[in-house]
């Protein structure tokens, strides 16, 4: 009844506080953006590149720690989050997320000391005192827990999950009818939670209102139709009520129900070891992972899509399409599944499929900026750069670290003739990597398309210093020195761009 981890900690990583140095920063940023996505891994390599750069800094700790916790490595969580305390003692989001790890890997009695550190500070909240709560009621301290509740409720009297758990606290005392009391106030407050109606059938059942009882149950079940707790209950009730058919139809759908539930638990496992096999290029291995997953839970569209990507990587097309297809056969809102498709038409050149496959993702899920940014370049290629630039500034809305779409936006914007624009955000990348000599190229390419000559230079000459081997920046200071008159140093640098790379030694660049 306690929200799952997973989402307390991604709410936590809006709380983020004042910005490091600006790689740190971006690798931060990036980060954040990742777990919005819930893209643990992606979030957990960006906050620890972003310790590379600062360490001990205390909110990227933080984040690292809440990150692994949601791919469920508590044990490095756990480090990260006591060095993000170690780093800020009054950071108290860490410490309530080290309290929800510690009461998953069952040692409330640790939970409950974190959590009495953040109830001593100013500010409290209802939400810390319900968390509080739950420790206490997991050490077996009811009374405790029951005062927490109480707590929680005067900060907040529509706080339902406060409600919930005092009811289930008193009820451990002995109280059944202020049990039942709070129950009613829970399944008030919160009438889509079927967790609250499933503790007032069990309140209803212990007063003998079966009738009752059978109602709240069934809710509970509109609400869930797989909770099987719920079902259990509902069938016990049925059969005090005589209806031994209706009963036991429900007490079927629970073994049912336990069945799927052990086949769904063990072809994730094969997923997650598919998907690591998949990092490492071991692709026969992901592939075996991945059609095991397929055959325990064929109605899971996970197993095919992650099956379809493996033989797009060994260059089996036919496969890998209809693979995608019955990905999406089984989930048709699978936002990532018509990415992949997407992919796959754009590698054969059918962009105006392409495209439609990353629209119907991005619709999907308008927060998936791998969606927006292959919507960008597919609708370049059909020539529209119009709405290749809102595809890319939508990207960067959603994910500012996001480089390469940073790159493209501006890139369009050169090739659109809106050379300001184009170098305000070549500007921004330079800001956010300043040791990205790329940026600094690109920066000084639109910086002499606006006839700003000697900024041009001074850019082209910073990405030759990041990167002194870098053909095109050596032959892009060429380009902005004679632009500026200075013809002996831009010969120089033509020279030596020609020697990196011969290929650049054409007429028609000459002659720009």
């Amino acid at each position: 009844m306690h929200p799952p981890i997973v989402a307390a900690l991604a709410a936590l990583l809006a709380a983020f506080g004042a910005p490091a140095s600006s790689r740190a920063e971006a690798f931060r940023q990036r980060a954040v953006a990742c777990a919005r996505q819930n893209n643990w891994t992606c979030a957990v390599e960006n906050f620890e590149s972003a310790l590379r750069v600062k360490p001990k800094w205390a909110e990227a700790e933080y984040g690292l720690g809440a990150s692994l916790a949601a791919l469920q490595r508590d044990g490095p969580a756990i480090e990260a989050l006591h060095r993000a305390i170690a780093a800020d003692p009054k950071l108290s989001g860490a410490r309530r997320a080290l309290a929800r790890i510690y009461l998953r890997v069952g040692n409330p009695e640790s939970a409950v000391a974190e959590l009495l550190h953040c109830t001593s500070e100013k500010g409290a909240d209802a939400g810390l005192w319900l968390d509080l709560g739950i420790a206490y009621g997991r050490s077996g301290d009811v009374p405790r827990a029951a005062e927490s509740f109480q707590q929680a409720i005067r900060l907040d009297p529509r706080l339902a999950a406060a409600h919930l758990q005092l009811g289930v606290a008193i009820r451990r005392e002995g109280r059944p009818e202020q049990a039942l009391e709070q129950m009613r106030i829970a399944a008030r407050l919160a009438p889509q939670d079927p967790y609250a109606a499933f503790e007032l059938g069990k309140s209803l059942k212990g007063a003998n209102d079966f009738p009752g009882a059978i109602d709240a149950y069934r809710r509970a079940i509109k609400l869930k139709p797989d909770f099987e707790q719920a079902r259990y209950g509902l069938g016990l009730a049925l059969r005090v009520q005589g209806e031994a058919d209706a009963a036991r139809k429900e007490l079927s759908e629970v073994a049912g129900l336990h069945q799927f539930r052990e086949r769904l638990a063990e072809s994730k496992l094969l997923i997650m070891a598919g998907v690591e096999m998949l990092k490492s290029n071991e692709l026969d291995a992901a592939q075996s992972k991945f059609q095991q997953a397929t055959q325990v839970s064929p109605t899971l569209a996970t197993g095919f899509y992650f099956l379809a990507a493996v033989h797009d990587r060994k260059g089996e097309a036919e496969q890998a399409l209809a693979l995608y297809q019955k990905a999406l056969e089984l989930a048709p809102d699978y936002a990532q599944a018509h990415v992949g498709l997407g992919s796959w038409h754009t590698r054969r050149g059918d962009m105006r499929n392409a495209a439609a496959e990353f629209e119907k993702a991005a619709a999907i899920n308008p927060d998936l900026a791998d969606a927006h940014y292959d919507l960008g370049l597919a609708s370049l290629q059909l020539g529209d750069s119009a709405k290749a630039l809102r595809e890319f500034a939508e990207t960067l809305s959603i994910d500012p670290a996001f480089s390469d779409a940073r790159i493209q936006l501006g890139l369009t914007q050169s090739q659109r003739g809106d050379a300001a624009a184009a170098v305000r955000t070549f500007r921004e990348l330079a800001r956010r990597e300043p040791l990205s000599a790329e940026a600094y190229n690109n920066l000084g390419l639109a910086q002499l398309q606006a006839g700003d000559v000697a900024d041009a230079a001074e850019s082209a000459r910073k990405a030759v210093e990041l990167r002194p081997d870098y053909a095109e920046a050596n032959y892009n200071l060429g380009l902005a020195l004679r632009a500026a008159g200075q013809h002996d140093a831009a010969a120089r640098a033509f020279e030596e761009a020609f020697r990196l790379d011969p290929r650049l030694k054409t007429p028609a660049r000459n002659e720009r």
